[in-house]
């Protein structure tokens, strides 16, 4: 296949290549209402779904070469933990182009922006070099068939910073950065007015549509020394067409995702808590108590047994923060995973919205990252809400909900470069800000961290309700074993307490008992029994004393299998306490009659059960020797006849062994002298 013609790299001022690090702005992106924004990662494994794909030609002859490129890890890389490296030998015709077919077919003035990050280093020997460079392949005139091309090379725009060799740099490509038609300043031109001129022209596909003929290209070659033996590497492009931005990482295959949860039980380490009146003291804010803290669910919690409660009562300024430092000074460039679970209930009967907006996460941010003195200073606050999140489900009242953040869309409060209330996602922002990092942003009334669960200030929406959040992830890029992968640590956030105990007690015959056990005071114990399948057959509630004692009387007719949670905590079968017995014990009679020289035992047992077996003994000098056996009627009775010796006396004994309902090995004895 026929590449397009040769070029050259304009030759511009490779003895600056080692002086000031870039100082790009970033791109003037508009803020949409409801950002459509993708991540995704290139890989070997994804490249071909992803739309790209890797060629190599020599620029003199024009014959196909074998790409010399890969996939690596790179310390210090934009986005994730890995880019895509151009390999350049010692030939100053070899070309190397990864190329992508995302953008054929776009009017060149729908491409709104556009940017990517370089890295450079010689190799033999180790002298400057300069960056893989882009490529568009246009049709001037809006048809499908290419007649010119457009080349963006960083040493063509100064005013971005001068090139850096080992330094990962990035470049924004849009309307107003410099191009080239030539491969050099002859042909340069800013790419609005390129559109100025040529207002039909669109990006097109220059192999019949084809991946190998993609419209968007990164080269590296027929640039003479420039290129040579370099290796050139690019990561993080961004491309925004009719208001969709692309946003691609080019990684190696990624290995196994890796997960740790930590369970959190006090406000100390990597989670603090704080509250604030902004309407207080005149308007100048004041000072609440905290009303938040760990508790047994609500309901049933979705990690462990417990949440992190934060009530706001009837002051609808009143605000509640429950913060995190575990992302603080880290680039936003590296989240890749962001959720957690909310539980919001209104209190019947009092002012406020019957459906309560559960907590909000709150995201503080340096949108150009540390200073010179590696100072971090937040400019920026993104709140996710779950009502601007309604294709995640729609909020419910005393439901507890899962939230995906990293999917979904944040409100932006403040920051430069956005548009107050819009909303984006934070694929979105990291095309926006590279360098932005999380800033901790201490407050005056207590409390640091960049992430922070927050509610309150949110009028009747968050009035007089019950709030609870649990199950907080946060997912990093990262690298194991030489792949990079994603590692999410999850926080379940769980009270301390005292695991309920339970006695075991018996008593003879049907009639009541009294269950008890311990807990910690002020405790309210469940008392459930088992019913075949678990414990659904709740008996009821008892409340322990000051010394943390409870009891709870029943009525019992077999042996009851019974377990004490705390309260609410039904499911959550680490909570309960080890499993305890009510038993039931035979209680039993023996009556004889004799007559005519025949003799009988009546055996009645409580409880009164049908078809228990009864053994009927006679005492001898032998010891006691079985006469026979019977088994219960439905009154409990179990009755045994035999021919006795007029004037003997016989010693018997009724004998109960177990059921499967109640205790036996029972006996009751008598004696009676035989008519």
């Amino acid at each position: 296949m026929r590449l397009s013609h040769p070029r050259l790299v304009a030759a511009v001022a490779i003895g600056s290549l080692a002086l000031a690090p870039l100082a790009l702005a970033p791109a003037a992106f508009a803020a949409p209402m409801s950002d459509p924004t993708t991540l995704t990662v290139v890989s070997p494994a994804t490249r071909q779904a992803a739309q790209w794909t890797a060629q190599a030609y020599d620029c003199d002859q024009g014959n196909d070469l074998t790409p010399q490129q890969t996939f690596a890890l790179s310390s210090g890389a934009p986005l994730g933990q890995g880019a895509h490296f151009l390999k350049m030998g010692s030939s100053g015709n070899q070309t190397e182009l990864y190329r992508t077919t995302t953008l054929d077919g776009t009017p060149l003035s729908g491409l709104s922006a556009l940017a990517y990050s370089t890295t450079q280093h010689g190799t033999d020997p180790a002298v400057a070099k300069q960056p893989a460079y882009l490529r568009l392949t246009i049709s001037s005139t809006g048809t499908d068939v290419q007649d010119s091309t457009l080349y963006f090379e960083p040493a063509l725009n100064p005013d971005q910073g001068g090139v850096a060799q080992d330094t990962w740099q990035s470049w924004n490509a849009g309307s107003d950065a410099t191009w080239t038609t030539t491969g050099g300043t002859d042909g340069a031109v800013t790419l609005s007015d390129y559109i100025s001129a040529h207002p039909l022209a669109k990006i097109v596909n220059n192999d019949n549509g084809n991946l190998t003929g993609g419209g968007l290209a990164v080269l590296a070659g027929c640039a003479g020394a420039n290129q040579t033996n370099a290796v050139l590497g690019f990561d993080r492009i961004v491309a925004t067409t009719a208001g969709q931005t692309h946003l691609w990482d080019f990684e190696p295959d990624a290995g196994t995702a890796t997960g740790n949860t930590v369970v959190i039980k006090d406000a100390k380490g990597v989670w603090n808590e704080s509250a604030f009146n902004y309407s207080g003291n005149a308007g100048n804010g004041a000072l609440i108590g905290l009303k938040q803290g760990y508790v047994i669910g609500p309901k049933v919690a979705p990690l462990g047994k417990g949440s992190r409660q934060l009530i706001v009562k009837d002051n609808s300024d009143a605000t509640q923060f429950w913060r995190t430092t575990a992302l603080d000074g880290k680039p936003v460039d590296n989240v890749r995973g962001l959720g957690y679970s909310s539980y919001a209930e209104h209190a019947p009967g009092l002012a406020g919205a019957d459906l309560q907006q559960p907590a909000y996460l709150r995201l503080s941010l340096d949108s150009n990252g540390p200073d010179t003195q590696g100072a971090v200073a937040k400019d920026t606050t993104l709140n996710f809400e779950p009502a601007d999140n309604s294709d995640q489900g729609s909020v419910q009242n005393g439901v507890w909900q899962h939230w995906d953040a990293f999917a979904g869309q944040f409100r932006v409060v403040e920051g430069p470069g956005e548009t107050a209330d819009s909303l984006i996602s934070l694929p979105a922002y990291m095309a926006r800000h590279p360098k932005a990092v999380f800033a901790s942003n201490p407050k005056s009334f207590g409390g640091s961290g960049a992430v922070s669960l927050v509610v309150g200030s949110a009028g009747d929406n968050q009035r007089n309700g019950q709030f609870a959040v649990d199950n907080v992830s946060l997912g990093l890029s990262a690298v194991n074993g030489g792949q990079p992968i994603v590692a999410t640590t999850t926080y379940d956030f769980e009270p301390t307490y005292t695991v309920p105990t339970a006695k075991t007690v018996t008593r003879v015959g049907t009639g009541p008992i009294t269950l008890s056990g311990t807990a910690a005071p002020t405790n309210t114990v469940e008392i459930r029994l088992f019913d075949g399948h678990g414990f659904g057959t709740l008996a009821g509630t008892a409340n322990t004393d000051s010394y943390g004692k409870w009891t709870f009387p029943i009525t019992v007719r077999q042996n009851v299998l019974y377990r004490a949670y705390l309260a609410n905590t039904y499911g959550t079968t680490d909570i309960a306490s080890a499993t305890a017995h009510a038993y039931v014990q035979f209680g039993a009679t023996l009556a004889l009659t004799t007559k005519r020289g025949v003799t009988s035992a009546a055996s009645a047992l409580n409880p009164a059960i049908r078809n228990v077996v009864v053994r009927f003994d006679k005492h001898t000098s032998r010891g006691w020797i079985a006469m026979g056996h019977a088994s219960t009627d439905a009154r409990g009775v179990a009755r045994f006849s035999w021919k006795s010796a007029k004037g003997t006396v016989y010693q018997v004994r009724a004998y109960v062994a177990a059921t499967s309902t109640v205790l036996g090995n029972v006996s009751v004895t008598r004696s009676i002298r035989s008519a």
